[in-house]
């Protein structure tokens, strides 16, 4: 499982165990006119604010769309190097009240890779702040969503501590 033993904030939510023993739905299944139904299981909470799952969703409304913006908001540009880029984008859906679901019966494969340059400096917290600047800016972003979206009734939650 990716970065399971190194990066427990980063994938801890997706709970991959139990994806590995294959318990992609929700417990409580419904039978309908002699048919089970049966629902994806849903992410009911994050474990950290530096969730980054891997996700599929669509960026295009459809050529039907009386809303020709795109449905997924962009990355935001202040982000840069290495660090927080995915983060800040996986918490922008959240506290849009976007769903997310662990995908039954399906994977990606992450092909590993030498450290980059940027890596090396987002690393090197003695030489730079890079690291620094972007957990400021991080926090800051939060704050900021939290703000823009306190109507969102729907947000997946924080998980208690």
């Amino acid at each position: 499982v990716f970065q399971a033993d190194m990066n427990w904030e980063g994938h801890h939510t997706t709970q991959s165990e139990k994806w590995l023993k294959k318990h992609w739905y929700e417990s409580s299944s419904k039978e309908k006119e002699g048919e089970k139904t049966r629902t994806i299981r849903q992410i009911k909470c994050f474990d950290s604010l530096r969730y980054e799952p891997y996700i599929i969703i669509p960026w295009c409304p459809s050529s039907k769309s009386s809303n020709p913006q795109p449905l997924t908001p962009y990355y935001d540009e202040r982000f840069y190097g290495y660090g927080k880029n995915k983060i800040q984008h996986i918490s922008h859906l959240r506290f849009r009240g976007v769903p997310f679901s662990v995908l039954p019966q399906s994977f990606v494969v992450h092909h590993p890779h030498p450290e980059s340059s940027i890596k090396q400096v987002w690393n090197n917290h003695k030489n730079n702040s890079l690291h620094r600047d972007m957990d400021l800016l991080y926090r800051e972003y939060i704050n900021d969503l939290t703000e823009k979206y306190s109507d969102v009734d729907d947000a997946v939650p924080q998980c208690d501590d």
